[in-house]
């Protein structure tokens, strides 16, 4: 008996000195994260950061998700979420380091181990518009289709359909979009000099072998992080909030990456009138 309460004593102490040791591990990471150096500094809004589905307003801790686009390589599907680049070609996935051209000839070559890399997410910028250009022509066509046939229920409903996806695209869809990738930090902040427009972080890229197309492309797995913890502090300006996509910003957050990569929330501000 005597021996058994030593041996359970003996398992409590090492669990304890592990999660202890994990915890300065962690601490010790946060901190080399944030004492380094600042890697990229943006403001963004509940459109790009969103409280999670089930989020729980009685809950202690909050976390919020980066919400992220790709322009879609595929020119019927111009804009997308969690989708394969219009960029990230053969080339371009040579360049991060995948064997592209074993896949030529092969009948059923095998699937690509995933690369972790450096993605540059823009904000509200020149991939955006783009977006919402595309969006806006679609609904122009339709709008014309509808002016002229305006008793036609197809058209009616595709006309709607496209003036509910403009309003969405122009008021509530993420204006945050992947739109080059790497594995040097100094080269792309090079090219993507403003760092509160220019996110680098880590993340993961997948290759994918088309049968039918014969060809190979590349999409955005994950980001290899997409869930933020709000610290403490700011978790109040979001007691009275629930999930909601189509809502009008209701906050803004200062995101802060530090020297590994990883984001910070710096400050929030509500956006709600007073």
């Amino acid at each position: 008996m005597i021996k058994r309460m030593l041996s359970s004593s003996g398992l409590i102490v090492i669990a304890f000195s592990l999660l202890a040791i994990t915890n300065i591990i962690v601490l010790l990471g946060v901190n080399t994260n944030r004492s380094g150096e600042l890697t990229s500094k943006v403001i963004l809004t509940e459109r790009e950061l969103r409280l999670p589905y089930s989020y729980n307003r009685e809950n202690s801790g909050a976390a919020l998700s980066v919400v992220y686009r790709v322009l879609n390589s595929d020119e019927n599907n111009t804009y997308s979420y969690y989708n394969n680049p219009v960029w990230l070609n053969s080339d371009k996935l040579r360049g991060l380091g995948f064997d592209v051209d074993k896949y030529i000839d092969v009948k059923y070559p095998k699937l690509a181990i995933p690369k972790e890399v450096l993605l540059v997410l823009e904000n509200d910028g020149v991939a955006y518009q783009s977006s919402l250009k595309a969006v806006k022509e679609k609904f122009a066509k339709e709008k014309a289709l509808f002016d002229k046939n305006p008793t036609d229920a197809r058209v009616k409903s595709s006309y709607e359909m496209r003036e509910k996806e403009l309003e969405r695209e122009s008021r509530f869809a993420s204006r945050l979009f992947v739109v080059d990738a790497g594995s040097e930090y100094a080269r792309l902040r090079e090219q993507y000099s403003d760092r509160s427009r220019y996110l680098i972080v880590k993340g993961v890229v997948q290759l994918v072998y088309n049968e039918h197309k014969k060809r190979v492309y590349g999409y955005v797995q994950e980001l290899s992080i997409r869930t933020i913890h709000v610290p403490l502090e700011h978790k109040s300006i979001f007691h009275k909030l629930e999930y909601n996509y189509e809502v009008e910003p209701r906050y803004s957050v200062t995101l802060h990456y530090g020297s590994r990569y990883e984001p910070w929330i710096a400050s929030v501000a509500s956006l709600r009138a007073k």
